[in-house]
């Protein structure tokens, strides 16, 4: 995720990540500005997008309510569960 919705990801920068690891995703604050956010940034660069659950807003909320190992569980059984989906874990 950007440091804040409002800044953009150049094509040259997904093209960059798309070569260096396996799984790209898209993870912003699970709240309007970061919903709409990862939307569009999705949508322009045929990104899956993934946020926490209900509840949480972002990771470090998650981590500090369930802890780190629970936050991994998490992603990982969400990726794999929805991993065909454009839209992860909402």
């Amino acid at each position: 995720a950007q440091q804040a919705e409002s800044n953009t990801i150049s094509p040259d920068l997904v093209a960059e990540l798309r070569k260096r690891y396996t799984h790209v995703m898209l993870l912003y604050d699970n709240d309007i500005p970061g919903i709409n956010a990862a939307n569009r940034i999705a949508a322009n660069h045929n990104l899956p997008l993934f946020f926490m659950p209900e509840g949480t807003k972002d990771a470090s909320d998650f981590a500090e309510l369930y802890g780190s190992d629970m936050l991994l569980e998490y992603i990982t059984e969400t990726y794999e569960t929805h991993s065909n989906n454009p839209q992860l874990g909402s």
